[in-house]
C-alpha cells in the first residue's frame, strides 16, 4: 500500500496507546487516516474484529464507508459484505463492521480489538460508553478517534482537556492548512465567510 502522511496524520497512524485521537478541520485527511489505520490492523492481524462507526447512516455511507473502500486493495472489494450488517471479511479472518451510534444500546454485543469512530463528536456519549468495554480482544485492544473540534463535547472533556482526559490517551491536532495534498484554493475556499479559531480550523 504505497501510502504517504504529512507529520500529524503519521503519528496518528504509527499510535500504539489505548486511546487515540485526531482532532482536525473538515478537508485535513481525517477519515483517511483513521481507514488506513484500520486496514493495516486488519491486514497484519490474523482474526482481529474491528468496527468502524458514524453517527448517522448517510455520514457512515456517504463518507466514512465510502473513503474506506476507496483506501482497501482493489483486490478486497470482493470480501464486502452487505447483510445483515455491512462488514468486511478477510481470508485471514479478521472482520470490519460497519455501524451507526444512532442507537448506543444496539453496539452492546462484539468482543472488539479496534474500534475507529470518525466524527465522533457528533455521536452520544452513550456510544463510547458501551463500545469501551467491547474492548477486550488480545493484548492491544484499540479506540481510534478522528473529530472536528467541539470544545464542551465528550470528545474534549474525555481525550482533549487535559484536567479530564482518560488515561492512555495520545491526541494529535491538525488543520487543513497542514494538509499539503489539498489544494490551496480549495484551503481557500473551505475558510469562506469563517473568523477567528474557526478560520484557523478549517
Amino acid at each position: 500500500l504505497d501510502w504517504h502522511f504529512y507529520p500529524q496524520q503519521r503519528q496518528f497512524f504509527d499510535s500504539t496507546a489505548r486511546n487515540v485521537a485526531f482532532i482536525a478541520g473538515r478537508g485535513a485527511g481525517k477519515s483517511i487516516v483513521g481507514c488506513r489505520k484500520v486496514i493495516r490492523r486488519i491486514a497484519e492481524e490474523p482474526g482481529l474484529v474491528a468496527m468502524v462507526t458514524a453517527c448517522d447512516y448517510p455520514q457512515l455511507e456517504k463518507g466514512t464507508m465510502k473513503v474506506f473502500l476507496e483506501q482497501i486493495p482493489r483486490s478486497w472489494h470482493g470480501y464486502m459484505r452487505a447483510t445483515p450488517l455491512p462488514r468486511l471479511e478477510l481470508p485471514n479472518g479478521a472482520v470490519v463492521y460497519f455501524s451507526t451510534t444512532t442507537y448506543p444500546d444496539s453496539l452492546r454485543s462484539p468482543t472488539l480489538g479496534l474500534v475507529y469512530m470518525d466524527e465522533a463528536c457528533y455521536s452520544p456519549y452513550k456510544a463510547v460508553d458501551v463500545i469501551n468495554p467491547c474492548l477486550r480482544q488480545g493484548d492491544h485492544p484499540q479506540l481510534l478517534i478522528t473529530s472536528t473540534p467541539a470544545w464542551g463535547s465528550w470528545v474534549y472533556n474525555c481525550l482533549v482537556n487535559p484536567e479530564t482526559a482518560w488515561p492512555k490517551t495520545e491526541i494529535f491536532h491538525a488543520t487543513l492548512w497542514d494538509n499539503p495534498y489539498t489544494p490551496d484554493d480549495v484551503k481557500r475556499d473551505a475558510a469562506m465567510g469563517k473568523t477567528g479559531n474557526l478560520a484557523l480550523q478549517e
